[in-house]
């Protein structure tokens, strides 16, 4: 059985190209040509041409000396010409290519010999060395936050090696997310400024080629979540958030100035056509008296600080705020708040937890089984130190149990940053961002893998960390 992905950026057909010009109804399946040359995206992958005559599908296969390799998935052609392109090589590494086709039957082509170029220097001043264990299978997604010039995304493989990555020149970025329609988003702004400031949510094929950019319809785009919803036919929403309002605040309280201006934001939701479905604002429903985390207090920054904007089982929205120690659940329709997790205005009561509440947390977002996952960077605790934690939600009772957590050994603190996912098989993958920390656990909490992440041979940052079981679409890891 084989296994299909349409992705136009990786796959391209020639519309001119038919059967009524390549041959008689009645020829045979055949490879007429096939050849490889680089990505100028990528030096990591090779882009396959072809031209082949009666096909319905194909496939890449390529190997190494050094590397085992693999095959890309099937790909449908809408006729006889067509591009794959094949990722995660390794460098300085010289590959046998071999399409094959399918229609009626099989057939290969010759061998094709490709080598991928040496990394770009940016990118090998990226690394992630495996100190303990060996990480999961697929790849890890990490983000630099690293204070340069350039953006980029990178993954790595089980070993530590860069797998695939893209560079964005001259800007900063933070979320960086495979979308459900296979495709990346990463969320870009312009360099010399600060968070607030010009940018966009740029979306990209895994072969590296743009494929949109999104803006908010008023104010600046915030780096911290992206995700896009919907699908091709009926086109895609996009849900953000955005700084779109400086007041003037009292923050004597908070150790600030008595009139120190600061953002807050709006959460939007955007048709496929760019125009505003759903807004909610934080000014109309949180204050001052909110700001409990020890954060206060940059002008111009934001007093209220999303991290977070995801969707709870039944698509109503899961969002974060920092400054406010909060997690909460909004009506994706009426922007009800149909819950508050933390703060000064909680609804649910914290229940079996060690620590009594998470704390300037990061990365809150459902898993499979219902349960609410928190990175918590545990800016409150005594003494501070950072966690995964689990908690079971009951709307109906009010409360979040804590049902699971993790705290390495030994015990650290991340104040800012941080990410944790759960996988199909019960591990869990927790990223220690300001610390340069990942660590892979199985379900009872042993220790599978440290690694750390490095910025030219000094501890790095990374905003948040993922599996990638597929670059050429999504996938559950």
């Amino acid at each position: 059985m084989r296994l299909f992905v349409t992705v136009s950026a990786l796959v391209v057909v020639a519309s001119a190209c038919s059967d009524s010009s390549t041959g008689p109804k009645n020829s045979a399946l055949a490879v007429r040509s096939v050849s490889a040359t680089s990505n100028p995206n990528n030096a990591l992958s090779a882009i396959v041409y072809f031209n082949a005559q009666r096909a319905e599908s194909a496939s890449v296969s390529f190997s190494a000396p050094t590397d085992p390799g693999s095959s890309t998935p099937w790909f449908h052609l809408a006729n006889d010409i067509g591009r794959i392109t094949v990722l995660a090589l390794l460098p300085s590494t010289t590959y046998t290519l071999v399409l094959t086709v399918a229609g009626q039957h099989t057939t290969m082509s010759d061998t094709v010999q490709y080598t991928t170029d040496t990394l770009p220097t940016f990118i090998q001043g990226l690394g992630l060395t495996v100190a303990q264990g060996s990480l999961g299978p697929g790849l890890t997604l990490l983000a630099s936050l690293n204070p340069v010039d350039t953006a980029s995304a990178v993954a790595f493989d089980s070993i530590g090696r860069v797998r695939w990555y893209r560079m964005f020149p001259d800007i900063n970025s933070a979320d960086i997310k495979q979308q459900h329609n296979g495709n990346f988003t990463i969320a870009l702004n312009v360099l010399g400024t600060s968070q607030a400031g010009p940018g966009s949510f740029t979306e990209f094929s895994a072969d590296g080629n743009i494929v949109a950019t999104f803006e908010p319809p008023v104010g600046f785009p915030d780096f911290h979540e992206f995700w896009l919803t919907g699908d091709s036919v009926s086109g895609y929403a996009a849900h953000f958030w955005a700084y779109s309002e400086i007041r003037n605040l009292d923050l004597t309280s908070l150790g600030g100035s008595a009139s120190q201006p600061e953002y807050g934001h709006t959460m939007f939701r955007t048709s496929a056509s760019g125009q505003a479905e759903f807004a909610w604002t934080t000014w109309n429903y949180f204050g001052i008296a909110d700001w409990i985390e020890p954060t206060c207090c940059p002008p111009h920054s934001d007093f209220d600080h999303p991290n977070v904007l995801d969707f709870a089982p039944d698509s109503n929205y899961i969002i974060s705020f920092r400054n406010f120690g909060v997690v909460a659940k909004v009506d994706r329709n009426t922007g009800k708040r149909i819950w508050q997790l933390g703060g000064t205005q909680s609804t649910l009561t914290f229940q079996n937890d060690p620590l009594g509440f998470f704390s300037g947390q990061h990365n809150a977002h459902y898993l499979p089984n219902g349960d609410l996952m928190v990175f918590d960077n545990g800016l409150r605790h005594n003494p501070p130190h950072s966690r995964a934690a689990e908690y079971a939600i009951n709307e109906q009772a009010k409360t979040a149990t804590l049902v699971w957590e993790y705290e390495p050994t030994p015990m650290v603190f991340a104040s800012f940053i941080g990410s944790s996912e759960r996988f199909l098989n019960g591990n869990t993958l927790v990223g220690f961002g300001a610390l340069g920390q990942l660590d892979e656990i199985d379900p009872l909490n042993n220790l599978l893998a440290r690694a750390f992440f490095t910025f030219r041979g000094k501890q790095g940052l990374f905003y948040r960390a993922y599996r990638l079981p597929s670059l050429y679409q999504y996938k559950a890891p």
